[in-house]
């Protein structure tokens, strides 16, 4: 093998190792992230529910995120699991969704 072959073969190796390790990054960041959202979103419906008032619109947004999520997992990777997760949370999202419209435009 030549010297420039093994040469551009190590680069290509150091490439592709660096772009995974960028990736993993990228989850970890997407992780903590959803954490912190968590904890807020948890923190807000807990006030809201001692005030009396619907969580249904906090709801919405955590499942909506919940829900495009295990959709874009199941795209990739074509998991069973991500898709019964998918629909399952996505049938709970609208379920939050019709909840927040009557609470917001329902009789008082």
């Amino acid at each position: 093998m030549k010297e420039e072959e093994k040469e551009r073969i190590l680069a290509k190796y150091r490439s592709n190792n660096q772009d995974e390790y960028q990736q993993h990054l990228i989850k970890k960041a997407d992780d903590y992230g959803f954490a912190a959202m968590c904890v807020v979103a948890i923190i807000l419906m807990a006030i809201k529910a001692i005030n009396g008032q619907s969580i249904a619109d906090i709801e919405v947004l955590l499942f909506t995120f919940i829900s495009v999520n295990f959709y874009k997992r199941y795209k990739i990777s074509q998991e069973k699991s991500a898709l019964i997760l998918f629909i399952f949370t996505s049938v709970l999202n609208i379920a939050f969704f019709i909840r927040f419209i009557n609470s917001s435009f329902g009789a008082a």
